[in-house]
């Protein structure tokens, strides 16, 4: 390009060339529409400086690459400048769409095995781990302390939202009364339901670990540990009991090993207090 420049009082004549350069051509990506949370990597090209508006959000606004993070719809503007310092601006427009408004059942605790239902916030679609159920509401009867994840996926967005519920489980308490018993009637039986950290409720309405009892019946125990309740019984009968004493009639201590020992048998020896034995 030539400037020629006439004075009007000679007739003289200036001429300058003047270089026009031409503006950046920005490389840019293209809008996008991404979920609440996502993090978007901006790339322009173009030129040796950039500059980023709005600067919110954004890693690093001067540099041509930087990630942004935003939390509504927004128009990020880049100026660029060349070798040259000719100028262009462009833009990129991110659309931000909402997770999933997700709702789930609050942290529990239950007993071993015992059935329980967690649901999460109906209208999307879910994914539970573990287990890899697919419906708002599962039902479970875990054994063992664990957390349960669930993802909801809006189907028309994309959008996911992730969270847990953690459900503890308390073990039963350990309870065996063994079987069925039946004594003599003078007898007295020792019942142990014993267990750490446990309360007791018998159902003679006495509240230790253990009990003697004195009496036939059926005896019940509750022994309740973290709200866990273990039922145990036994019945005990008993019986009149007698001694039998057997005495044989002769004995020969001939060293032949038959009948060389005058021996008594005698049962129910519980209510022998005393025996004496005379020839």
């Amino acid at each position: 390009v030539k400037s020629i420049i006439t004075y009007s009082t000679t007739t003289d004549t200036a001429v300058e060339d003047f270089v026009v350069f031409p503006k950046p051509v920005i490389s840019l990506i293209e809008d996008q529409i991404i979920c609440f949370g996502d993090s978007v990597q901006l790339m322009a090209s173009g030129g040796t400086t950039y500059a980023w508006t709005p600067a919110n959000a954004i890693s690093d606004d001067s540099i041509p690459n930087p990630y942004v993070k935003p939390s509504v719809n927004t128009n990020y503007i880049v100026t660029v400048t060349d070798s040259n310092a000719c100028v262009a601006k462009d833009s990129v427009k991110l659309i931000v769409n909402p997770l999933p408004k997700l709702v789930v059942s609050n942290d529990t605790v239950i007993c071993s095995a015992s059935p329980i239902s967690i649901s999460a916030s109906i209208g999307y679609a879910y994914q539970w781990l573990p287990g890899g159920k697919n419906t708002a509401i599962i039902n479970e009867s875990p054994i063992s302390t664990r957390v349960y994840y669930v993802t909801a996926s809006d189907t028309i967005t994309k959008c996911q939202a992730t969270d847990s519920v953690k459900v503890t489980v308390n073990i039963y308490p350990s309870v065996k009364l063994g079987s069925d018993t039946l004594i003599c009637s003078y007898q007295n039986l020792l019942l142990n339901a014993e267990d750490s950290a446990s309360t007791y409720l018998w159902s003679s309405n006495e509240t230790t670990s253990s009990i003697i009892a004195t009496a036939e019946g059926i005896y019940i125990v509750e022994v309740t540990r973290n709200a866990c309740v273990t039922r145990d019984s036994i019945e005990i009968t008993m019986k009149e009991c007698y001694i039998q004493i057997f005495a044989p009639t002769a004995f020969s201590p001939n060293g032949d090993n038959k009948n060389d020992v005058f021996l008594l048998q005698i049962s129910g020896t519980d209510l022998l207090k005393e025996f004496e034995l005379k020839i």
